[in-house]
């Protein structure tokens, strides 16, 4: 393992054992962490990640009993038996409902009495959300939780919640109903916040024996913050950047421990805790984006501590596309802030495609890490295929398309020293560059020329900047999305496919989404799918509502 993933992403942190016998192991889980396989194989879940690091610890294969789960994103404690033996007892202690459960969340409102018991009937709402239902409805379950007002602040308090019944989603959906949703829970209406202000802070179980098991924590800082609503600087608080690096890291634990991937979003901004910054793994090194002033060495210095080999830093200016070569070198110096320089030239894998990146030239590196998703889609669906790739740039989505077995890739871009990176970039990843065509030109001139001709494509892919200007065209995102939409479709063959995605946050999902369909009715294209496409994990957002990156699939 290298030396960044074992120190910032372990497999588990000691200080998360919160009690330990020779029969059952209390956890202080992280937030963001699966408390269940989230898929066949995956060894991103506490039990696996718990199970790992016992063995490690012990030198022998630690067995993990499973009784209780918590949500993902909910953190504290939750036990586990580490002896077949105790499987007995331990189920019939939780079955029972003899074990006990304390909860903290920092909720909003201010109607809430200083103490009640809830007693709720639950049910799935049609949307997927638990919802408080009238006794009798059928198949709701009853709920009981004793509810406490330990602080308040403002419009905010802090509770303490006692569940005598474990119902998903019960604590969530109690205070939503009361008009006091929890802070970090936007999906039931709780004020956006980097996490979940829920934690599991005590848990007793009875023993047969009659002696207690006992485990308790303190509050967490993130509730704390939650509650006080502190505008603390990221830059300068270490003790804050320490824990939201570590939530961070967690969030993206099976990332970083994926043996084909070896570059992913560390930090996403306020996503993430920290407004205006953000950080991407590159294998050894780190690349930082800043978005506001400030002197960031310390921050990288900590990155190097935390087993970065080195880490850059690009100023991200609200215009880049008029900047000369000394003002990008002033924003985005060529040699690392902290550590020791990347080759000039290094590779990184992505789902187990080498590309080649360059961490010190400029304000890009040559892989935009937000398209991971989207690159894989394109690998698995260009078998056979002919692929157009727009705004191509070093020409990452024709690797994968190639890789992926389609039969011809065409890449165009008006800048002609990126296609050659582009050629540099097939030969790396073992495909033979010649074999697929390059066009350094105008885009929108290639697709009139291209449509004027009848020639068509299986999967069309278009990733424009926010803004672009050659000699002749001059592109704005927005409205000029309809027009550009156009000019796809007319290149499109019977059953074809587009990608089309878009960084500018001024727009939205829905606007790019509403330029296809109107593009479509303008060219008399039918379309039988527009499907807008998930952000990435590792990009999260406060708020579901704001992806980082909208994307469309449509399907002719």
């Amino acid at each position: 393992m290298s030396r960044l993933r074992e120190r910032a992403f372990p497999t588990l942190r000691a200080s998360c054992i919160a009690y330990e016998d020779a029969d059952v192991i209390v956890v202080d889980k992280p937030p963001f962490v699966p408390t269940q396989a989230s898929r066949q194989g995956a060894t991103d879940d506490l039990p696996a990640r718990l199970r790992a690091f016992l063995s490690g610890r012990d030198g022998a294969e630690a067995y993990v009993g499973t009784h209780q789960r918590l949500d993902q994103a909910t953190s504290g404690l939750i036990a586990y038996g580490k002896r077949r033996e105790a499987n007995a007892w331990l189920a019939r202690a939780f079955e029972g409902r003899e074990v006990g459960k304390v909860y903290a969340a920092v909720v909003s409102g201010e109607r809430l009495p200083q103490r009640a018991l809830w007693e709720d009937a639950l049910a799935e709402g049609n949307d997927g959300r638990v919802e408080v239902v009238p006794r009798g409805v059928g198949g709701a379950v009853l709920a009981r939780t004793e509810m406490t007002v330990v602080a308040r602040r403002e419009n905010r308090a802090l509770l303490t919640l006692r569940i005598e019944t474990g119902r998903t989603h019960q604590i969530r959906a109690q205070c939503r109903h009361r008009g006091a949703p929890i802070i970090g829970d936007t999906w039931y209406g709780g004020a956006p916040c980097r996490r979940l202000a829920l934690a599991s802070i005590a848990l007793s179980i009875p023993r047969p024996n009659g002696i207690a098991i006992a485990a308790q924590i303190e509050l967490p800082t993130a509730l704390a913050d939650a509650l006080d609503v502190p505008h603390r600087d990221v830059l300068f608080d270490a003790a804050y950047r320490d824990v939201v690096l570590r939530d961070a890291a967690e969030r993206r634990y099976g990332l970083a421990h994926d043996a084909d991937t070896t570059c992913f979003r560390w930090l996403n901004e306020a996503g993430d805790g920290t407004p205006g910054l953000a950080a991407d793994v590159y294998g050894e090194h780190v690349v930082l984006h800043a978005y506001q002033d400030g002197d960031f060495t310390s921050f990288a210095e900590d990155l190097v501590e935390r087993g970065a080999a080195g880490v850059y830093l690009k100023r991200r200016p609200k215009s880049a596309s008029r900047l000369d070569e000394s003002a990008i070198r002033a924003l985005a110096p060529a040699d690392p802030i902290a550590g020791v320089a990347a080759e000039a030239e290094s590779e990184v894998r992505e789902n187990g495609i080498p590309y080649l990146v360059r961490l010190g030239d400029g304000l890009s590196t040559g892989l935009f890490l937000d398209q991971r998703a989207n690159r894989a889609r394109v690998r698995d669906e260009s078998g056979g295929a002919r692929v157009l790739n727009l705004f191509s740039y070093t020409c990452a989505f024709s690797i994968a398309a190639a890789t992926g077995g389609a039969r011809e890739v065409v890449s165009v871009d008006a800048a002609k020293k990126q296609l050659e990176r582009g050629a540099r970039g097939f030969a790396h990843a073992g495909l033979d560059a010649a074999l697929h065509e390059t066009i350094a030109d105008d885009a929108f001139d290639v697709l009139d020329r291209m449509a004027r001709r009848g020639r068509t494509f299986d999967l069309v892919i278009c990733d424009p900047p926010t803004f672009s200007s050659t000699k002749r065209t001059r592109f704005t995102s927005g409205k000029m999305w309809i027009d550009l939409a156009a000019r796809l479709l007319r290149v499109l063959a019977p059953g074809g496919r587009i990608l089309a995605t878009s960084n500018d946050r001024r727009a939205s999902q829905a606007d790019l989404r509403n330029a296809f369909r109107q593009a479509a009715k303008a060219t008399e294209v039918r379309l039988a799918q527009v499907k807008d496409l998930s952000p990435p994990t590792d990009y999260p957002v406060l708020s579901y509502d704001e992806p980082h990156l909208s994307a469309v699939w449509a399907r002719r």
